[in-house]
């Protein structure tokens, strides 16, 4: 669990700027490295991921996330981190925005 935890607040700390290829292979060396270091089962590691850490399926954000699919904002899984990032961070986080969405 504590693994986990690094993981996501690094995530949360670090893929703001980050392209959704960029967060992904960030994210598969930093799970490599845990399990080569032997604080992260193989099992762990497979299918982890950042949203459905984040982002519950009961949790408000999820209904938030269809707001902004009605405006015609993505639907995809980069889109709803950067909206966990945007609501759950004390700090303006750095986003890219490549479709020029939020201008």
């Amino acid at each position: 669990a504590e693994v986990k935890c690094v993981v996501l607040a690094a995530a949360v700390t670090y893929f703001g700027f980050l392209p959704a290829v960029a967060r992904d292979t960030l994210l598969d060396l930093w799970l490599q490295r845990f399990q080569d270091a032997k604080l992260l089962a193989p099992e762990a590691r497979r299918g982890f991921s950042v949203v459905d850490h984040l982002v519950s399926a009961q949790d408000p954000l999820r209904l938030e996330h269809r707001r902004w699919e009605a405006l015609g904002v993505p639907t995809d899984r980069h889109t709803l981190l950067n909206l966990a990032i945007i609501m759950r961070c004390r700090r303006a986080p750095l986003l890219i925005d490549p479709h020029a969405y939020g201008v």
